[in-house]
């Protein structure tokens, strides 16, 4: 009612939009934030991308093109929207269009690098689509050359040189690596390409490694520090969106997760 009088409190608008999200009314909720754009009352922009990309997920099994075109808006209204990318990858790779799920993924890295690692499985599927693991190889050494500190490309690395090679090579490779740039779950992974006929120190060490790197947070949330192993594009802890990010496990999280409880 407040929306149909002359001049109305854009307030009311704000308000709907919230109330449609937590129903679930992608559709409604994205009318409401472009009144609220139009006004200049806040930055919605990204929000709008958010709800896009719900309505791209309803679509994404019966109707893909309805899915793409969701897609396309999402990115109009936020050109920084990872999601975004990541879904129309997810939709190339079903079609078995490996390229043009390559070329989604390229644009992640300058929308935000800290969801690189989100990217990485895709990227897998899509060199392999091609039968192209060794593109692959040179594109994770590239990406850790520019991102040193991201252990999950340097674990993908291993996994990768281990299918084209051999364990051993794998094993040298992240050995080599941890020593610049040690990590839990590099150790683990490390620990896990061994012999089992190795000390008898190995197999407790495996099952240390194993426990911190299932204890540890993967996600956290930079507005509110809401932590945990799912990623959620909407905070459960401050219903922010966008906010929750992927965190690499560091040696420096060690202490916190030893004195954790089990």
């Amino acid at each position: 009612e407040l929306l149909q009088q002359p001049h109305p409190h854009p307030e009311a608008a704000k308000q709907l939009m919230r109330i449609y999200q937590q129903e679930k009314k992608w559709s409604q909720a994205i009318e409401m934030g472009k009144q609220i754009d139009a006004s200049k009352t806040g930055q919605v922009r990204p929000l709008i991308a958010q709800f896009y990309c719900e309505l791209a997920e309803q679509h994404a099994d019966q109707d893909r093109h309805e899915a793409f075109t969701m897609l396309k808006q999402a990115l109009f209204h936020d050109a920084n929207c990872v999601r975004a990318s990541l879904l129309e990858a997810k939709l190339y790779l079903a079609l078995k269009q490996p390229r043009k799920a390559l070329d989604a993924l390229q644009n992640i890295e300058q929308q935000n690098p800290k969801f690189l690692s989100e990217a990485l499985s895709y990227w897998h599927e899509a060199y392999q689509q091609m039968g192209d693991l060794p593109a692959f190889r040179e594109q994770l050494s590239q990406l850790i050359t520019r991102h040193p500190n991201m252990t999950s490309a340097r674990i993908m690395l291993t996994h990768i040189v281990a299918q084209l090679e051999n364990t051993q090579a794998a094993q040298q490779i992240l050995f080599e690596q941890l020593h610049h740039h040690p990590s839990v779950e590099g150790l683990h992974t490390l620990i896990k390409l061994g012999e089992s006929n190795q000390i008898a120190l190995i197999p407790l060490i495996e099952r240390i490694t194993r426990t911190m790197v299932e204890k540890g947070d993967r996600y956290t949330c930079k507005n509110c520090g809401f932590s945990g192993k799912t990623m959620h594009w909407l905070c459960p802890g401050c219903a922010s969106w966008g906010t929750v990010r992927p965190t690499e496990i560091h040696l420096t999280a060690l202490e916190k997760l030893l004195d954790s409880p089990s």
